[in-house]
């Protein structure tokens, strides 16, 4: 990753090099990391990224966490945004490059094969929400309640609720339509045979 995702707006370049000589907790540092990093390759993977993805936002957002380390009050919600700031930056960065690509890129089936594609049903279907909708059904996943997110995202928490609902509703009805295409298929395709 490039860049220096780790500065906050208006940080400068010396600010930064200030905060990351003070004395940092090492060892706690290290706690921390070694009890959260699944967590938060769990949480960017309900936001939508690929396992890869999420290990390399992880790992950078990990990094910003260690410079920082002395000045965070709450560690998992601070890592978890600065993630989720990292991993749109990616995700736009990817995007553009993508439409480079298949505008300025050869035209075969080999373009087709560059994207990483999700195997997981589950992971799918949460892709398929609204950015909103999505992020609140990770930050619930990670045990966030939607004060909580409300606090770390900076949104109303009736919103943060009203987003949820609609990711939750919006699930229901999409494994309610699968099961019953599925049922459909097996009517018409008659029972299975056994050996």
């Amino acid at each position: 990753m490039s860049g220096t995702p780790c500065r906050t707006k208006g940080e400068s370049m010396s600010d930064q090099v200030e905060t990351e000589k003070e004395q940092v907790d090492v060892e706690g540092f290290v706690e921390y990391y070694r009890e959260d990093f699944t967590r938060l390759i769990r949480f960017l993977i309900r936001k939508g990224a690929s396992l890869s993805e999420a290990e390399d936002v992880a790992q950078e957002a990990m990094k910003c966490a260690l410079l920082k380390w002395p000045t965070i009050e709450h560690p998992p919600a601070w890592v978890r945004q600065t993630a989720n700031s990292i991993f749109i930056r990616t995700r736009q960065k990817s995007r553009r490059e993508r439409e480079w690509w298949l505008h300025n890129g050869p035209q075969d089936d080999a373009t087709e094969q560059i994207f990483d594609i999700e195997a997981q049903h589950f992971h799918r279907m949460v892709k398929e929400l609204p950015t909103r909708q999505r992020d609140v059904m990770a930050w619930t996943a990670e045990g966030y309640t939607p004060t909580e997110i409300a606090g770390v995202t900076g949104q109303d928490p009736g919103t943060v609720r009203s987003h949820l609902r609609h990711a939750r509703q919006a699930l229901i009805r999409k494994l309610d339509q699968q099961r019953s295409d599925a049922a459909r298929r097996e009517a018409s395709d008659g029972p299975t045979q056994g050996p």
